[in-house]
């Protein structure tokens, strides 16, 4: 780990640099035809009787029609909640316009897969892409995977996804497992004096697991790439967290808020040319009287800078 990796902020908000800088720990009848046979439009009952059904499953609803708009995706989304479950395909890129789309998922299991298409947004629309929460039911599985999240102009206000759980959770278990594969969320700001994870945030005693996503181009006054608040669990494994930039602690990642305690890991994780400008150029992770702990196993940190001069937002 380079020089500037890490760096530990506790509740007065001093920066204390450690070795590592750029881390900041704050059928079929088979008989004989008869000898008479039928004209050639004719069916017999054993036909009729045997004949099989196609055997060929429906595709989901978003093959079989085609998602092309946010509303048509609102409502693929909705209705598969409200089966108790299911998938939804994006069949072409999604232009998300005036609201978030909004996955209350009830605890149920429902799988939003991209297909290789993008989340992206509308000119002059510059908040969530989309926003996951849970309210009512407990154990919900809610998998995103397999798309590009884009397109916020410097100095937006919303940033890419918001997950949490349930905020009248506070028992400290996370009965809410988000599944986040091969998601690249590039150009995502959150640049407002209380904006937290350009890219991705995560809270409310939540799990998130982060695989083969890719961070790159994201903003945010805490967390360029990505934050985490109450009672979060994050997890990533080979992702890559690059070119992020925060104007205050954590240019790649950062916690959102220090009162209330959080774990994190990453694992086999790149973080490249981050920049924070105020502690932890790659990680920052600020903790008062509740313990926040962040662990990292085989990652790599190349070129990641913090200035130690915080920028006030708009």
């Amino acid at each position: 780990m380079e020089a500037g990796a890490v760096a530990v902020s506790e509740a007065t908000g001093d920066a204390e640099q450690s070795d590592a800088p750029e881390l900041s720990v704050e059928s079929s009848d088979t008989s004989e035809a008869p000898a008479s046979e039928p004209a050639d439009d004719a069916v017999s009952p054993e036909a009729e009787e045997t004949a099989e059904p196609d055997s060929q499953e429906s595709a989901p609803a978003s093959e079989q029609n085609g998602i092309t708009t946010q509303v048509e995706l609102q409502t693929a989304i909705d209705a598969a909640i409200a089966a108790g479950g299911g998938t939804v395909t994006l069949t072409q890129d999604i232009e998300i316009t005036g609201t978030p789309l909004i996955v209350d998922h009830k605890g149920t299991s429902v799988v939003i897969d991209g297909a290789g298409h993008s989340l992206t947004l509308a000119a002059g629309y510059n908040d969530l892409h989309l926003s996951a929460y849970l309210t009512q039911g407990t154990g919900s599985n809610v998998s995103i995977q397999n798309m590009t999240v884009t397109g916020h102009a410097d100095g937006s206000t919303g940033g890419g996804f918001r997950l949490a759980g349930n905020n009248s959770n506070s028992s400290g278990t996370a009965t809410t497992i988000y599944s986040v594969s091969n998601v690249t969320f590039n150009h995502n700001h959150w640049d407002t004096s209380n904006g937290v994870g350009g890219g991705l945030y995560a809270t409310w005693f939540c799990t998130v697991n982060l695989k083969n996503c890719v961070f790159k181009n994201n903003s945010s006054t805490r967390g360029g790439a990505m934050s985490w608040g109450v009672g979060a669990f994050v997890n990533g494994v080979d992702c890559l967290f690059q070119n992020n930039r925060s104007i205050g602690n954590g240019g790649a990642v950062a916690n959102g808020g220090s009162s209330n305690y959080s774990e994190v890991s990453f694992t086999n994780t790149r973080f490249i040319g981050n920049t924070a400008q105020s502690n932890g150029g790659a990680i920052s992770v600020t903790q008062t009287t509740n313990p926040h702990t962040i662990t990292l196993v085989g990652c790599t940190f190349e070129d990641n800078q913090a200035t130690g001069r915080w920028k006030t937002a708009p």
